[in-house]
């Protein structure tokens, strides 16, 4: 988990999410669900933040695929 912003698009995107006026298209979505984050969450930085909702909502999405798979065996 990056403790800051990283390359690419990251900056732009914690900028948006922020500021909930993000200019890249395939993440709009992601942005509202990020600046939703931001308010849940109200400590450390923004890029932080960002990275923690990433990291937990991968872990959802694996746990969810799991227990999925154990359903169907």
């Amino acid at each position: 988990m990056s403790p800051e912003v990283t390359l690419e698009d990251s900056g732009e995107f914690v900028t948006g999410a922020f500021n909930l006026a993000c200019r890249i298209r395939r993440a709009t979505a992601v942005a509202f669900l990020a600046w939703v984050w931001r308010h849940l969450v109200p400590f450390g930085n923004p890029a932080w933040r960002l990275s923690l909702m990433s990291v937990l909502t991968g872990a959802l999405v694996v746990g969810v695929l799991t227990l999925l798979r154990r359903a169907r065996s």
